[in-house]
């Protein structure tokens, strides 16, 4: 993707609510594009706000996903209707790649670039399975112009199916606190434990 600092980007990404880690990872990322580049992010939101984050009986989310899917689909289409450097797509993977699949092929259709940007760490498990999620990723990868991950794992996993000119590693951002923030100190010696990620049982919390 050539970027220039007049660029257009397309961004397809949830932004919360609901909060979620790609959710919290594209607030960053727009504040940051905007506060320190004059690259132009037109952002495509596909936050799921017809369901709780934590619902994810396979029927509701096919129905509702699919509604959805359309939805997206006709933002991405305008979006893409004014000139554009690129169209940056992220991904959890499960039946997203179906509306990766064909966004990608939109943006091909449009000579415009896509990226794909894996955002979850099963890329090694989906990879050494045959089955339909690792199908739709293969389409999905031949779709895009590059693919982005956030691990090593990940590239490894992928690093028989792309060359390495498509394939970059990218790991996640950390949204670090005001340096005036004050420091907080314990009182005693006890030990600490620090925990970064979201706070679900999922996560292995418990």
């Amino acid at each position: 993707m050539q970027v220039t600092s007049s660029s257009r980007i397309v961004l397809v990404s949830p932004k919360p609510p609901p909060i979620g880690g790609i959710a919290r990872w594209t607030e960053i990322v727009l504040r940051e594009v905007a506060r320190r580049t004059g690259v132009i992010v037109h952002h495509v939101d596909t936050a799921p706000r017809w369901r709780s984050i934590h619902q994810v009986e396979p029927a509701r989310r096919v129905a509702g996903g699919a509604l959805q899917g359309v939805r997206d689909f006709r933002r991405v289409a305008a979006a893409l209707r004014t000139p554009a450097a690129g169209i940056a797509l992220t991904t959890s993977g499960h039946l997203g790649f179906i509306r990766d699949c064909v966004l990608l092929h939109l943006a091909r259709t449009r000579g415009v670039p896509g990226y794909l940007h894996i955002r979850m760490g099963r890329l090694p498990e989906i990879v050494d399975r045959s089955n339909w999620e690792s199908r739709l990723l293969d389409r999905a990868l031949n779709e895009a112009a590059g693919v982005v991950v956030l691990d090593g794992a990940s590239r490894s996993a992928l690093n028989s199916r792309l060359s390495s000119a498509k394939l970059h590693q990218i790991p996640n951002c950390v949204d670090l606190p005001p340096a005036s923030a004050p420091e907080r100190r314990r009182s005693d010696d006890s030990p600490e434990l620090l925990y970064v990620g979201w706070i679900l049982p999922a996560k292995g919390v418990r």
